[in-house]
């Protein structure tokens, strides 16, 4: 587990993406407009919190995490979201709400994958 929340952040390191055992990863609070595509190489993650930042998107990688169960994005500044993310078949949980996000992927909608996986959407 890897708590960094609420500190300020404008950045993430490039090297997080090489802690592949890693099951929690939480950076909410900060103030990250972006977040690497590197955070795609880490399979084993389970929990993912990006809440409370100022991310404007967040990169198509992140569909590539097949372990992930949760992956909290409110309170960002994001317009849309990337149809990767509907891979997630794993997810319990994908909590979008307080964002400006003026439409979601097909497989986010009603009836669509995510939801007939059983993963509840909060948007």
């Amino acid at each position: 587990m890897l708590f960094l929340s609420v500190n300020r952040l404008t950045s993430v390191p490039a090297e997080l993406g090489g802690l592949t055992a890693l099951k929690t990863l939480t950076l909410n609070g900060n103030q990250l407009t972006s977040v690497s595509v590197e955070l795609g190489a880490l399979t084993a993650l389970m929990t993912l919190i990006l809440s409370g930042n100022r991310l404007t998107s967040v990169p198509a990688e992140l569909g590539t995490l097949i372990a992930l169960k949760r992956l909290f994005l409110s309170r960002n500044q994001l317009t849309s979201v990337p149809a990767e993310l509907g891979r997630l078949t794993a997810l319990t949980r994908l909590d979008f709400d307080g964002n400006p996000v003026t439409s979601v992927p097909v497989e986010w909608e009603e009836g669509g994958a995510l939801e007939k996986s059983g993963c509840k959407i909060i948007r």
